[in-house]
């Protein structure tokens, strides 16, 4: 096999480089921001609750599974935000903040997810319905969270309520920073209420239904 001159060995090296910088969908560029929605303060006045919940994993459309922050413009088209992401997956951001709400209040002793083995008396199942940047015909911008709810008792196997929980708040313009201020403002809307319809279904069925022998 002929070998190569020593003088062509950087200019391989540099081809070699820019192939994986391509493959890796790189090419130098900054990586986009990351943002963290934490758990909003939980709603006042909750009234303690004996029983346990288990918070299973939201659902969410493909294009809201992901940590990439989301916008629709004014014709509908669904684009990324770009320069900017949350630091988790958007179901796990509302999963982990709704428990740590929970936990929070005081008012529930047992709240966990699935794999952690918690034997649930309740489990809420949550539908991410909207989770977006939304861009008005007026060109104004908005964050809109919306959260589709439903409580199931397992040990009978039924539904006890649903409801949708949505908050829209505005935002300043399309920036990042400006788009995740409203973000905050809406999801700190959402997540309380959710978390205290959970509660006061929950307790308005186990005193309307006594509970199954040994639970």
């Amino acid at each position: 096999m002929t070998s190569l001159p020593r003088s062509a060995l950087p200019v391989l090296l540099a081809l070699l480089a820019g192939c994986i910088r391509v493959g890796l969908g790189g090419g130098g560029g900054e990586p986009p921001a990351a943002y963290h929605l934490g758990a909003p303060e939980p709603p006042p006045g909750l009234r303690p609750v004996n029983w346990q919940l288990v918070v299973d994993r939201p659902s969410a459309p493909r294009s809201l599974d992901g940590q990439r922050i989301v916008w629709i413009d004014r014709d509908g088209r669904v684009a990324l935000l770009p320069g900017a992401q949350w630091t988790d997956r958007i179901p796990d951001l509302v999963q982990g903040a709704l428990i740590e709400t929970l936990e929070r209040s005081a008012a529930i002793a047992g709240v966990d997810r699935p794999t952690s083995g918690l034997r649930g008396d309740y489990l809420l199942v949550t539908e991410i319905r909207a989770f977006q940047l939304e861009r008005a015909a007026d060109g104004a911008f908005a964050a809109r969270v919306a959260l589709g709810l439903r409580l199931l008792e397992p040990a009978r196997n039924r539904i006890v309520a649903s409801r949708l929980v949505e908050a829209t708040a505005p935002a300043h313009g399309d920036a990042p920073a400006a788009a995740v201020s409203a973000f905050r403002e809406a999801f700190a809307r959402v997540i309380p209420e959710a978390a205290r319809w959970a509660l006061e279904s929950g307790e308005a069925n186990r005193t309307s239904v006594p509970p199954p022998q040994g639970r």
